[in-house]
């Protein structure tokens, strides 16, 4: 049975530097330092993974949804309860070297009956040891609410745009705090399984240094292993001082994120998910 709910995740931290107050406007015209537009292009990955490759990285990710109830999985007077974890794997390259890897979580409390709910966790990414990139690093999002259906999709169910007005994410990134917010919302695409953020704008101390802009999703289009999705123009800094690496990192994961079933895998059914 197919659960079908939408509400947004309320977001908790561990940290109280990545503390959330209200987000900051996404200022999508103009940058406080100098950028430059990078394209993205096919990466190196294996086997049901998503890559791709801009300027001396190669970035993949796999996607699994591991069935956690335990003790939690019960039905009681016809209600269901199950428990679910989303994982997303990661893996980035620089130059041919291992620049960072980790895994991003999220788990999913559903109930299923007379009314549907779903309780979803903090979106948390935090890196193994043994890459070149900083120790000092944890990612956290806000999303909105998705129903981890299976061992290989994720579902979300209704257009609701007052929900997706609360995309967030929140980096650090070698000891320097990065916010997120989307460029512009189209709930629309949420019936479609597709994103909802038109793309994100990358802040640091509220001022715009970089964005992630997705391609339009107008017509019939195929995707395969996130071909679509490399269509993705990034907004980077030019100088390193001012963050390149790390806006680098950050769309990255932004591209990963599954904010409303990025469409970069399919299943038999030819329905997208990301």
């Amino acid at each position: 049975m197919k659960v079908r709910s939408l509400i947004v995740v309320g977001l908790l931290t561990a940290l109280p530097v990545l503390a959330y107050g209200a987000p900051p406007a996404a200022d999508t015209t103009s940058y406080a330092i100098p950028v430059e537009h990078l394209p993205l292009a096919k990466g190196k990955g294996g086997f049901g993974q998503v890559a791709f490759s801009t300027a001396g990285y190669n970035f993949t990710a796999s996607t699994e949804v591991k069935d956690v109830s335990g003790l939690f999985a019960v039905s009681i007077l016809g209600s269901n309860k199950t428990k679910k974890r989303v994982v997303v794997t990661y893996a980035f390259d620089k130059d041919g070297g291992l620049f960072d890897r980790g895994a991003c979580t999220v788990t999913s409390k559903i109930t299923s009956g007379l009314w549907n709910k779903t309780e979803n966790g903090l979106y948390t990414c935090q890196r193994q040891l043994g890459g070149s990139g900083p120790d000092d690093f944890l990612l956290e999002a806000e999303i909105p609410n998705f129903v981890a259906e299976s061992g290989s999709g994720i579902s979300v169910s209704k257009d609701n745009s007052a929900d997706y007005q609360n995309l967030k994410a929140r980096m650090r990134f070698g000891g320097v705090v990065y916010d997120a917010v989307p460029t512009g919302i189209e709930p629309k695409q949420v019936e479609r399984q597709f994103r909802a953020a038109r793309g994100w704008q990358i802040l640091r101390d509220g001022k715009p240094i970089g964005r992630i802009e997705f391609p339009p999703r107008t017509g019939s289009f195929s995707d395969a292993m996130g071909s679509y999705d490399r269509k993705s123009l990034l907004t980077v800094p030019v100088n390193a001082a001012d963050g390149r690496e790390a806006v680098l990192v950050f769309a990255a994961h932004l591209y990963f994120l599954p904010e409303a079933n990025s469409p970069a895998l399919k299943e038999g059914s030819g329905r997208p998910m990301f």
